[in-house]
């Protein structure tokens, strides 16, 4: 369980040994389990078991570490040395990779009293720095090359720095394809001087930043051939990853632990730089790297160097991937009194010689023999039937799906440097800039259409308007009259705009120097802050006319109620021809 990904821990292997004893009939389930202390006298009978802390993988990883892909990235890689006669110089192969820094680290493991657990100062989180490291398969680095994040690259982030180290800005702190093209132009090759007019074999992941145009002409130029790794195998294939990059983060975290103590400040970008260039100069030793170079199979050439358990888990979820391909069921009912005995054939010598062909090769052509099984009156036994039943349904596999463009795919596990590769990748981008302007030009088209469908609408509402286009000058006419009114009438009420679009008062009536018998005012205090209330003629004025009746009652009960106002609003929805009989 532990080849494939699923190895047991201490607790379960307990529980197991537990588990088989009832099973052997040496306990029973209402007894205790074992203890620790048989599970330390197993391991001592088992020396060749030992507790580990698993390496976790993601399962894109599992699945690209397969047999196929990296042998077929050896023979690739193989022919590519053959080629330009590089398999005994390794002064000539050189691998770059990326490493991101964070100001905090992990912090390592120290002595203190066991009355509490210590604490330790750490930077907040901050932006990434990225790290460029390189070296080769004979032992010599690459100066460390610095991407801090901003925008503004200044001198006083790379103070510290070892001799050699150089650096950049971006605004992520990544790297990207400008700064990785300035860093072979301008970095990398100081420091290969030496191999001019000799072939320089250079190993990198396929990230999009280290695939370009530009990249690939230069290197063309320089006569450095440019291997791209399979995609999801860095863990596997890469001397930087297999052994200088996991010491390097070791290291780090160390050095700025001691940085700390010594300084009592905290990391950020203007100290990150001498801390990580003396963590870069331990880790990315002579040894290291020839570790690295050889534990990846690259130099000495040997596929068979690479941790052959690492296959195990992707041969598993292969195996899986195709069982759960032929256990997928189809509604096609089963034959009955099938068997799978096996049926002896006649040998090609004894068809020969007994028979003769029936039909001409061409009617023979158009014709598919079909064996048939043996069929037998056994009667099948309890296992049979199980399986039987189980198996109503043949399997079907899943329909083929369709390939998405990639330019991994064209890459992946090759020198891209190589005339085949170059062309398939000029290919691919005169591909996509087509793509994407045929894209262009749809989107383009869908928005004249929709502008053109926006007019159609907007002209038909125009021309279905038309023959109501008397009554809405009306209603706008009314409406400007309503506008025109908003203004209080001398008995402080609202003018209101009856049927017919005339104006009138409610209260014209009364004299406007009538003073009120009760409180000896023109109008009551509560009446100067009411709302102006209006009533509108409705859509339907074809059918109706609405005859609007506004009653204003000032009842007073008492001195002490004087002021209050009752509002009562009759409203009458009264037939045009009614009204004029009524008038």
């Amino acid at each position: 369980m532990g080849a494939v990904g699923y190895a047991y821990t201490r607790a379960e292997v307990v529980d197991l040994g537990s588990e088989y004893a009832v099973h052997l009939g040496i306990k029973t389930k209402d007894d205790k389990q074992l203890s620790l202390r048989w599970f330390y006298s197993f391991m001592g009978r088992w020396p060749e078991l030992k507790i580990w802390r698993p390496k976790t993988i993601s399962e894109l990883r599992a699945k690209a570490t397969s047999r196929a892909s990296i042998y077929r990235y050896f023979d690739e890689l193989n022919r590519i040395m053959e080629k330009y006669q590089l398999k005994d110089k390794p002064q000539s192969i050189y691998n770059v990779d990326e490493k991101g820094l964070q100001p905090n680290y992990k912090p390592p493991t120290v002595v203190a009293s066991a009355e509490y657990v210590p604490s330790t100062l750490s930077s907040e989180k901050g932006q990434t720095t990225t790290v460029m490291g390189c070296g080769n398969a004979l032992g010599h680095q690459i100066p460390p090359y610095f991407i801090f994040a901003g925008k503004r690259m200044r001198q006083e982030l790379l103070e510290g720095a070892t001799p050699g180290a150089d650096g950049s800005v971006s605004e992520t702190g990544w790297s990207n394809s400008e700064i990785f093209q300035s860093y072979l132009e301008n970095h990398f090759i100081k420091y290969i001087t030496g191999m001019q007019d000799k072939h320089i074999l250079l190993l990198y992941d396929g990230h999009r930043t280290h695939i370009t145009p530009d990249i690939i002409d230069w290197a063309v130029e320089k006569k450095i051939i440019l291997y791209v790794l399979p995609p999801h195998t860095s863990h596997v294939l890469q001397p930087m990853d297999v052994g200088c990059f996991g010491p390097f983060a070791r290291i780090y975290s160390s050095e700025c632990h001691k940085f700390q103590r010594t300084h009592s400040a905290v990391i950020n970008k203007y100290n990150l730089c001498s801390i990580a260039c003396k963590s870069y100069n331990s880790a990315l030793s002579p040894s290291n790297l020839q570790s690295a170079f050889r534990k990846s199979g690259i130099y000495p050439l040997d596929r068979d160097a690479i941790d052959q358990s690492l296959f195990s888990i992707s041969d598993a979820i292969h195996r899986q991937s195709q069982s759960d391909e032929n256990i997928k069921v189809d509604d096609i009912p089963a034959i009955e009194n099938e068997t799978t005995e096996p049926v002896n054939l006649m040998s090609d010598s004894e068809i020969n010689a007994d028979t003769e062909p029936i039909l001409s090769n061409q009617e023979n052509e158009n014709i598919q023999i079909y064996v048939a099984e043996k069929i037998t009156d056994e009667k099948p036994d309890e296992n049979t039937t199980f399986f039987t039943a189980k198996s109503t349904n043949l399997s079907k596999k899943n329909p083929p799906k369709q390939e998405r463009r990639s330019i991994y795919k064209i890459v992946a596990g090759k020198a891209i440097t190589e005339p085949e590769t170059r062309q398939e990748i000029k290919e691919y981008i005169a591909q996509s800039k087509s793509r994407t302007k045929s894209k262009t030009n749809n989107k383009s088209t869908k928005h004249n259409i929709n502008q053109n469908a926006k007019k159609t609408t907007t002209k038909r509402k125009q021309n279905g308007s038309s023959s109501s286009s008397s009554s809405t000058t009306t209603n706008k006419k009314l409406k400007q009259n309503q506008q025109d009114s908003q203004q209080p009438g001398p008995s402080g009420l609202q003018k209101i705009v009856v049927s017919d679009g005339s104006i009138t008062d409610e209260d014209d009536q009364d004299d406007d120097n009538t003073l009120c018998c009760v409180c000896n005012m023109w109008q009551p205090k509560e009446l100067q802050d009411c709302i102006s209330i209006v009533f509108n003629n409705g859509p339907n004025v074809n059918f109706y006319n609405v005859i609007i009746g506004l009653i204003l009652n000032f009842a007073v009960m008492s001195p002490s109620y004087a002021g209050q106002i009752n509002f009562t609003a009759h409203v009458m929805a009264l037939p045009c021809k009614q009204k004029e009989t009524e008038e």
